[in-house]
């Protein structure tokens, strides 16, 4: 008779894993820095622009891949000093939390990147406003009944 363990279905791992989440955020970091190389060689009037056209192209087919890998790698070697720090902190601080901060940062860099950073917080603001609204017009409701 097979044992009941052989019989469970294969357990699926969380869409938000801990390694998926920090895999994330490599790719972010790694995409601004390949945004900002791109950049900062196209920028360079002094290489012939056939040399910058095909700097740009192997940058798109993922010919520094092997960058993500380093990143990656990094990632995981200091996985654990991170993880130590985070755990000694005197408050309990869920790792979501941490890449909840580590993604509102990234975010941050592409907004200032791409320059769109006051647009980015008038928007804030705007929502702001109306959730704020929104819930006074709530409360003036209860308030009425």
């Amino acid at each position: 008779m097979a044992s009941s363990r052989s019989r469970q279905a294969p357990r699926r791992r969380p869409l938000f894993s801990h390694r998926r989440l920090l895999l994330a955020e490599a790719v972010l970091v790694l995409g601004l820095f390949q945004m900002a190389l791109r950049d900062w060689v196209m920028a360079q009037t002094s290489l012939p622009a056939p040399l910058r056209v095909a700097f740009g192209m192997a940058l798109i087919l993922g010919v520094f891949g092997g960058l993500l890998l380093l990143v990656r790698r990094t990632v995981e070697r200091s996985l654990s000093t991170t993880h130590d720090v985070v755990q000694k902190l005197p408050l309990p601080t869920p790792m979501v939390g941490v890449h909840a901060l580590i993604f509102a940062v990234l975010f941050g860099l592409y907004a200032h990147y791409w320059r769109m950073d006051d647009e980015v917080l008038r928007s804030l603001e705007r929502g702001a406003d109306q959730t704020q609204q929104a819930v006074g017009a709530g409360i003036s409701r209860v308030r009425s009944r």
